[in-house]
């Protein structure tokens, strides 16, 4: 009998260690569990064995009602030089704070943190309660939030509510939904809350797109002009946000406006792979979500690398082959020249000469050759009897452009230029 005692009282402890282990081991469980069912995995099963497996992890959910807050923090550019792993870590003092306050109150709840600044609330209501009742405690609930994140984190808080529902298995949709009404925030700093019951798509709203800006962005960074460039990518972002004020719309313009660079990248001849050293550009943007950091990010990451590329400093061969053609155009001022044609027989693209050019005159292909054509118009204006339709023939102008190309350089007409002396004559030798 003692001995059966001691084995009887054996296993009591190890039933207790295990229970005590299953208990320990709960918390993670639930974590792993609810990452599978709103990330959908759990599809194929009904809402029953959803409630059957939610008991087994202490969650009693008959007569229940099911919600879900998203909550995303933003305001990380005035952090300076901010990593991503601070990102984690403020995440995991926001999901702290959140669970902390959360414990204060009677209804069962989960935590998730999803480490990028965003941080997901699950809540199992009784089922007897008023909706309106229910949504006066969870507004309350996002208010305490708002406050102390605040207060400790001093970062913006954006809290989207969503509809209540009885069914476990509409929980998948509900979390997407919610959390896509993020993307809907207002993009100036500010705390917002957000009520899916309330919250409507402003989908009849035109947005117009700047695309002039655009192809500007495109033309100045193909031929290297930096700060040209960054200029107007700040512009562009001021242009997208002065149309529609929700993080959505700015980001998809911005992925759009990367797209086109993109492209021009491509167009160049430059090996993407090696210039971005493999590095998934949209992946990286995708996950940007503050303005500020969207333009570091077009800074440092997509710009600067091409940029440094291009220097024909690092290419003496290329430097000697424009200064070749800067003698070819002034020898060929008065023939039917083109940047296309020229670099065609140089045998590179004219994206790639027209950016060399840029860079080492200071000054683009068309503008050189309309300045040397007036300086030419000029000197026979003064040297001969020419008439100006003449001249404009021999230049490859209308007269009625020329004219015009001649007053805006000069300031005056050809025809006054001639009887008087102009501001400045240099004639091509």
């Amino acid at each position: 009998m003692a001995y059966i005692e001691r084995q009887w009282q054996r296993q009591l402890e190890q039933s207790e260690q295990l229970y005590r282990k299953v208990k320990q081991s709960i918390p993670s469980l639930r974590e792993g569990f609810m990452l599978q069912l709103l990330e959908g995995h759990l599809y194929y099963l009904s809402d029953k064995e959803l409630a059957g497996k939610m008991k087994e992890l202490d969650w009693d959910t008959e007569n229940k009602q099911f919600a879900y807050v998203a909550v995303q923090l933003s305001g990380m550019s005035s952090y300076d030089a901010a990593s991503e792993k601070d990102k984690q870590l403020i995440s995991f003092a926001a999901a702290n704070i959140i669970e902390e306050l959360c414990s204060s109150s009677r209804e069962l709840f989960h935590v998730i943190n999803f480490q990028d600044l965003s941080i997901g609330l699950f809540l199992i209501v009784d089922g007897s309660t008023d909706p309106i009742e229910i949504k006066e405690k969870l507004t309350k609930l996002a208010n305490d939030f708002i406050s102390a994140l605040n207060k400790v984190l001093r970062m913006n808080v954006t809290i989207v509510i969503s509809r209540t529902s009885r069914h476990i298995g509409e929980l998948p949709e509900l979390a997407a939904q919610t959390r896509q009404a993020l993307r809907y925030r207002e993009i100036d700093p500010c705390n917002q809350l957000i009520d899916m019951d309330d919250f409507l798509l402003a989908g009849h709203q035109p947005v117009r797109f700047p695309f002039e800006l655009e192809r500007e962005i495109v033309h100045a960074f193909s031929i290297g002009m930096e700060e040209e460039t960054l200029e107007r990518i700040s512009r562009f972002m001021q242009a997208l946000q002065k149309e529609s004020s929700t993080e959505l719309i700015v980001h998809q313009g911005m992925m759009k406006l990367l797209g086109s660079m993109w492209d021009a990248v491509l167009k160049s001849g430059a090996n993407p792979y090696i210039l971005y050293q493999g590095e998934d550009l949209y992946e990286q943007l995708q996950a940007i979500r503050e303005p500020g950091e969207m333009l570091d990010w077009f800074r440092n990451k997509l710009v600067a690398p091409f940029i440094q590329s291009l220097s024909p400093s690092c290419d003496p061969e290329l430097k000697a082959a424009i200064d070749q053609l800067l003698l070819r155009i002034r020898e060929e001022v008065q023939s039917d020249i083109s940047l296309e044609g020229y670099a065609e027989q140089m045998q590179m693209s004219p994206y790639k000469l027209s950016r060399a050019f840029k860079q080492i005159t200071g000054e683009n292909y068309v503008d050189y050759v309309t300045r040397l054509r007036i300086d030419k118009c000029k000197e026979l204006l003064l040297k001969t009897d020419l008439k100006i339709n003449d001249i404009a023939e021999m230049l490859r102008y209308q007269p009625s452009h020329l004219i015009r190309l001649f007053k805006k350089g000069e300031g005056m007409t050809p025809a006054n230029s001639a009887n008087g002396i102009p501001p400045s004559v240099c004639p091509i030798s």
